[in-house]
């Protein structure tokens, strides 16, 4: 056998071994993170490890009313209202709000159930915020220039919380792959920081800060008629 065949071989054989072996590490992520937030009574440990919250309070005054959207069941929210002086929680899901109307209830929190992408929220929308937060929510959303045209300048500041999709060589590996690298299926996109930039800046948003922690970026933003 020739030196080429025996390379071909040698290609095809590890071409058939490495992607189930991508698949595999993909799929092992998503259940340890499935048991490891059933071990903790239902919250993923990554909360607890990542302490992600720390940004936003860090990023907010006594004095704020804040706009939480995609609030989920309200930890973050609740978390905010013990800093800031109100907070507005949206969500989608009507199970989630109801949670967090019920475990994290504060005098100055108010939840609603809606889409904050068919922008019909008329109460919100003409009210201005000191902040608007998105933690973990960009990257669920198809018309993400929009969205942050029309959200990211109903506040004097906006602060962000996306997954990075150079958190480490593999996921970027596996895109190269064509093979599916997210964390989440339902992410349309995972980011790097000059996508992120890249997406501010047509919505007509400035990147005014950055840092990234724990494979995730988390930003601060400005409207350019806010700064």
């Amino acid at each position: 056998m020739s030196t080429n065949s025996k390379s071909s071989i040698k290609s095809k054989i590890i071409d058939l071994t490495l992607r189930p072996v991508l698949y595999v590490n993909s799929l092992t992520y998503r259940v340890a993170g499935v048991l490891a937030a059933m071990k903790e009574g239902g919250i993923h440990p990554k909360h607890r490890i990542q302490n992600h919250h720390r940004f936003f309070l860090d990023n907010i005054e006594p004095t704020d009313r804040v706009l939480d959207v995609g609030c989920g069941d309200g930890v973050l929210t609740a978390d905010m209202a013990s800093k800031a002086s109100w907070v507005v929680g949206i969500d989608i899901n009507p199970a989630r709000i109801k949670k967090a109307r019920e475990r994290n209830m504060r005098g100055n929190t108010q939840y609603l159930v809606g889409d904050a992408t068919s922008l019909r929220f008329v109460i919100l929308a003409t009210q201005r915020y000191d902040v608007i937060t998105m933690s973990n929510v960009l990257e669920h959303i198809d018309k993400r220039i929009e969205f942050l045209s029309f959200w990211g300048h109903r506040g004097k500041k906006l602060l962000i919380r996306v997954p990075a999709l150079n958190r480490g060589w593999l996921p970027v590996y596996m895109k190269e792959q064509g093979l599916d690298y997210r964390l989440d299926k339902d992410h349309k996109i995972e980011y790097t920081v000059a996508t992120l930039n890249e997406e501010l800046k047509a919505a007509g948003l400035t990147l005014k800060s950055h840092f990234i922690s724990f494979g995730e970026v988390l930003a601060i933003a400005k409207g350019d008629d806010t700064i």
